[in-house]
């Protein structure tokens, strides 16, 4: 065995045994991070390459299929393994945004798009950063929630990157009145099970999230629902930014490209709040 190897297969042995443990902020989190990263983009970059052809359909299909047996599945095994009903109900907001994403991809609603953009790259990215599941790599519990939250971000890109969704300030509110609408109710389910269902509850994750930093109930709950939002206009601000440097670069290069740039812009992308 080269000896310059053998540094990177210590790294790899030390990891907390990650094919039993995932240790936050580890090697193996990290290269997990990476190639899911690398899968949600090839997928919707396939995606974009079939839009338009015969082929594109059956694959979309094919995802949402896929993001929803995965989810039905992790409910299932939730439902066997919780101790009792404030743990094994599939109310967790990113249950909801891995159903969502599943019936975006399967059945194109396009009042989805907004939802699944900003609570997919808003909210669900954070369970990248911080996995409430810490099994490794020979457990399918590691499977199935790396590929639903891949899933979640994957319908987040996709809602722009191929169904022409265009975040505007009324999807902002739109994406926030749906949010209000899921913490509210979180926080009377949670209140009358005692459970902590989307962090809304008294308790506190037994990993530790962002959540623990915020301070005590209720006020917590309104804490992060302004994060959220403030989220959301961060990442409508980002399009906004993004797309007006492409605009002047293709302004730039080509004026007269630059005209029918915009014309398909706008025809591609109506509002789809109300739609």
């Amino acid at each position: 065995m080269p000896l310059s190897a053998t540094p990177v297969l210590l790294a790899v042995s030390r990891s907390w045994q990650w094919w039993e443990y995932l240790k936050p902020f580890g090697l193996f989190h990290l290269v997990t991070v990476v190639i899911v990263a690398r899968t949600v983009r090839r997928l919707r970059k396939r995606g974009v390459e079939l839009r338009g052809t015969p082929e594109f359909d059956p694959y979309r299909r094919k995802i949402g299929w896929t993001i929803f047996i995965m989810q039905v599945i992790a409910d299932l095994v939730q439902y066997r393994q919780a101790d009792g009903i404030a743990t094994s109900l599939p109310l967790q907001l990113c249950d909801f945004a891995a159903y969502g994403a599943a019936a975006m991809m399967l059945f194109r609603p396009r009042w989805l798009c907004p939802i699944m953009f900003f609570w997919g790259f808003g909210l669900c990215t954070q369970a990248f950063v911080t996995p409430s599941v810490r099994t490794g790599f020979f457990y399918y519990s590691y499977w199935y929630y790396w590929g639903i939250h891949g899933g979640i971000v994957l319908a987040a890109g996709w809602a722009v990157s191929v169904e022409g969704f265009r975040p505007r300030l009324r999807t902002v509110g739109f994406a926030a009145l749906m949010l209000a609408t899921y913490a509210l109710g979180a926080m009377a389910v949670d209140e009358f099970l005692g459970a902590n269902y989307g962090f809304a509850g008294r308790t506190t994750p037994k990993f530790k999230t962002l959540v623990q930093k915020l301070g005590p109930w209720p006020g917590r709950v309104f804490k992060m629902y302004a994060m959220s939002v403030g989220t959301f206009f961060f990442l409508w601000g980002g399009y906004v930014w993004l797309n007006r440097r492409k605009n002047a670069r293709v302004t730039a290069e080509t004026p007269a490209l630059a005209e029918v740039f915009a014309e398909t812009d706008a025809d591609e992308a109506p509002d789809v709040v109300g739609t």
